[in-house]
């Protein structure tokens, strides 16, 4: 399937279909008001907006964004990449009407923003969402507690609609902070599997990852995350990253001109830079696979729990 050349089905007449246009061209103008004769000249949607605006532009670049949910996307060039792995493949952008399309591949899973919000809301074990972070940093680990945050099933790359959520492991000495860490714990560890997938569809590895999101704001979260990948993690000081690469799509189009990118990166003309915070691994090998041999049980706990 030729996601930019998709023809309509035989009995729908074409008329009907809107016109395929590129994620950066000049689509009209504004007609009336303050804004009236501005261009409208990008429509990207949110996650690959996400990867644009973290200027993910060459193939095998990736970033994550930790908001609601949490999304990994991965450029895989001008190459529709079809995973074998749970992953699911979609345009990213183009950059005018004759410009090749590029394409990503990508994910999703529950948890991050919603998982904070249902322990603060349902089970009431802390007060605000900024608490979560203090008290699982308040504890060394989670002493083999494990969160699965499968509410309403698992997503990518698992794709298991009848798992629910669990927590398993836990013992008379588990408390909250154990809860809280091991909550941040399964964001982390789903991004692993997730990233394990597009290595293997892609045959790009993975040697840094870029995030953004409002999740983000958690270091903790982001130290567990270089440590579970056991590369580096990279916090761009942007980390609403959705609104910045709709602004770049809008500002790249022909007859706009504001920002020239190329099929392989962003040539602005600026003086200043955009500065990042980098997390690296701290943790062991042997604790790092221990671990997972961990998650993967408390996966299989959680999978088929409705089935018949």
């Amino acid at each position: 399937m030729s996601f930019a050349k998709m023809d309509p089905p035989p009995l729908i007449p074409h008329h009907l279909f809107a016109e395929v246009k590129s994620t950066s061209e000049i689509y009209g103008y504004v007609k009336n008001g303050a804004f009236a004769g501005v261009p409208i000249s990008g429509m990207i949607g949110d996650q690959m907006a996400g990867t644009v605006g973290q200027l993910c532009f060459k193939e095998g670049q990736s970033k994550c964004t930790y908001g609601t949910a949490g999304c990994l996307n991965i450029n895989t060039g001008a190459k529709a990449v079809y995973s074998t792995c749970g992953m699911m493949t979609s345009p990213l952008f183009q950059l005018g009407k004759s410009a090749p399309v590029v394409y990503n591949l990508w994910g999703a899973v529950e948890g991050c923003g919603q998982l904070m919000r249902w322990l603060r809301d349902n089970l009431q074990i802390v007060q605000s969402v900024n608490e979560i972070e203090i008290l699982a940093a308040s504890v060394d680990s989670t002493h083999d507690c494990f969160f699965v945050p499968a509410f309403g099933g698992l997503l990518s790359p698992y794709w298991e609609d009848d798992a629910r959520g669990t927590i398993v492991g836990m013992t008379s000495y588990t408390r909250r902070e154990h809860i809280c860490r091991a909550a941040l714990e399964s964001t982390c560890f789903m991004v692993k599997d997730m990233i394990t997938g597009v290595e293997v569809d892609t045959g790009f590895p993975i040697s840094e990852l870029l995030v953004d999101g409002g999740m983000t704001v958690n270091n903790l979260l982001l130290q567990l995350q270089a440590n579970f990948i056991n590369e580096p993690v990279i916090r761009s000081s942007i980390t609403e990253a959705t609104s910045f690469g709709a602004a770049l799509m809008a500002g790249a189009a022909k007859g706009v001109d504001i920002f020239p990118i190329s099929a392989d990166k962003m040539k602005l003309d600026v003086t200043f830079s955009i500065p990042s915070t980098t997390f690296t691994s701290s943790m062991a090998d042997n604790e790092r696979q221990r671990l997972f041999k961990r998650w993967d049980k408390a996966i299989e706990k959680a999978k088929h729990w409705v089935s018949d």
